[in-house]
């Protein structure tokens, strides 16, 4: 194995550590069996048809440490399709999008009321502060609205029933 982090290590060791590892990925990969949301079957909010399975499931990591998952819904009989976040992935990504539109308008907001004292009064200084704040709380507004789709998506294609 030259070339890898296993180069310097015993033959009898390589081989635990590379057991340990093919364990490891095979239990991530059992535990999307073990995921409830991919045993709901949901009524389809467009026919009407109980006939919505999940169809891809996207496991999320960020530096190595779990973040959540991203579930694709397709109705098998209007071939409609959506997406959905388990919570933790919802959780962090609208921490993310709050704060980023709440700076953002707060920001303009100072500077408006005169709270926040600009770093230059010139016309460029002015178009520059509105416009990256203007742009932040733009974006916060706008990735805020697509977590609050995929909930919503949730709560129009309720579960009919579970699969065992």
């Amino acid at each position: 194995m030259p070339g890898s982090s296993l180069a310097g290590t015993p033959v009898a060791l390589r081989h635990v550590l590379v057991s340990l590892s093919a364990r490891y990925t095979l239990g991530i990969m059992l535990e999307v069996d073990k995921d409830t949301r991919v045993k709901q079957i949901r009524r389809c909010g467009k026919c009407g048809a109980e006939a919505v399975r999940v169809s891809n499931v996207t496991s999320h990591y960020v530096n190595g440490g779990y973040s959540g998952r991203t579930y694709e819904h397709e109705c098998t009989q209007c071939k409609r399709t959506w997406k959905s976040r388990s919570l933790l992935r919802l959780l962090g990504q609208g921490f993310l999008a709050g704060v980023t539109f709440l700076v953002g308008v707060g920001a303009i907001v100072g500077f408006i009321t005169g709270l926040t004292p600009l770093y230059d009064d010139s016309i460029q200084g002015l178009a520059m502060s509105y416009g990256l704040f203007g742009a932040m709380g733009l974006f916060g507004l706008v990735y805020g609205t697509m977590l609050g789709k995929g909930i919503l998506n949730l709560l129009l294609n309720p579960v009919a029933r579970v699969l065992p």
